[in-house]
């Protein structure tokens, strides 16, 4: 066979799988509509039955499922992008969802939105916390999205005293990796005069400052999205924010991921009026708040169901009760689903343990992101 030939055979192959691809995406299409209609019929049944246009628990259920399934070399984080915005698009057409976040445009917690609810939706942004659990609890919005803890700094407290406070859900809850940048017009970060960022940003990323930028003006402000707006009108000014910010008011990042931690990762919880559909998806985490009387012991007991059965309990925070001195409430994550055993029979028996109990969700779990 002869050169010629050969380039000849390749063009022929090469325009086979170009007409196979063309086939198969027309597949994708058809595919595509028929699940359109699907979700045109499940919006109908959702609005009859007063249910939420957007279920992110369901949602998250879907997404591992097809990303575990995922095979003969498709990244199962490919799979994941390609059908959040499969999800979003076919969800627009039910209604998009009305999400409320702690503002302004790009915040860490509207890009955690993001990843939640994808391109489609509503979004509400909201100065305080208070505002975005008053939206949702009042039916302004359908979802809200709330920071939870911080792998640096702790927990929220505030979005705990709320959740005592008003009658929320936690519907799903994801992790996202926090990397600071500087962000600034200026040429080089020796010519930043003035920082502003978040108090919790700034101390993220304390041991760059201190090394970098020695002699610089620290401005505190409400929020790291706040901040690059700020900066974005003084050449010599900069700010400590994410890269969905910069790209939100056109501020380019003069350096990287200057946090002091690699594992920098926030928690974030969907809020909604119910706790939502989802069954059990075999890596579900529960989150449960109690009210305990003032006695000896009295944590002690509550919790002794737990051991008892193996439940694993993640994590434990205490609040002061409101307009009950020197009592507090309680609020507990741990593995597993609120209906499956042993941990439903666990909860039967701290209820009778305490003044107050409430499962504020049911939900997938989440791993942190990779460093």
């Amino acid at each position: 066979m002869n050169p010629g030939e050969t380039r000849e055979r390749a063009w022929r192959r090469l325009e086979a799988f170009r007409g196979e691809i063309d086939r198969i995406d027309d597949r994708i299409l058809s595919l595509l509509s028929r699940r359109r209609a699907a979700a045109v019929g499940i919006g109908m049944l959702k609005r009859s039955l007063q249910l939420a246009a957007a279920d992110p628990a369901r949602e998250r259920q879907i997404l591992e499922s097809l990303a575990s399934r995922s095979r003969e070399g498709l990244d199962p984080g490919a799979v994941r992008s390609i059908f959040s915005e499969i999800i979003a698009a076919c969800r627009s057409v039910q209604e998009p969802p009305r999400v409320a976040f702690l503002g302004p445009d790009g915040t860490f917690t509207h890009q955690a939105a993001l990843r939640l609810h994808g391109k489609e939706a509503d979004y509400r942004p909201f100065r305080t916390l208070e505002e975005v659990f008053q939206q949702v609890a009042d039916a302004h919005c359908d979802q809200g999205v709330v920071p939870l803890e911080n792998t640096f700094e702790g927990t929220v407290h505030e979005t705990l005293d709320l959740f005592s406070r008003y009658k929320l859900f936690i519907r799903a809850e994801v992790r996202l990796k926090i990397r600071h940048h500087l962000l600034s017009r200026s040429p080089e970060p020796e010519s930043v005069q003035c920082l502003y960022s978040h108090p919790m940003a700034l101390a993220q990323c304390r041991r760059w400052i201190r090394l970098r930028l020695p002699s610089v003006r620290i401005r505190e402000v409400e929020s790291t999205a706040g901040a690059v707006a700020l900066a974005s009108g003084d050449s010599r000014a900069g700010a400590v924010g994410g890269r969905l910010a910069g790209e939100l008011y056109g501020v380019p990042a003069l350096a990287e991921g200057i946090q002091d931690r690699g594992d920098n990762i926030t928690r974030f919880a969907a809020l909604g009026r119910d706790p939502g559909g989802a069954g059990p998806s075999g890596r579900d985490r529960t989150s449960v708040l109690l009210a305990l009387a003032h006695r000896p012991a009295a944590l002690f007991r509550a919790l002794a169901p737990l051991a008892e059965r193996g439940v694993n309990l993640t994590r434990i925070d205490s609040r002061p009760r409101r307009n009950a001195s020197w009592e507090y409430l309680f609020f507990l994550d741990m593995e597993g689903h609120a209906s499956d055993e042993p941990l439903a029979a666990a909860l039967g028996e701290i209820k009778h343990q305490c003044l107050e109990m409430k499962v504020l969700g049911s939900y997938p779990g989440e791993e942190d992101p990779c460093p």
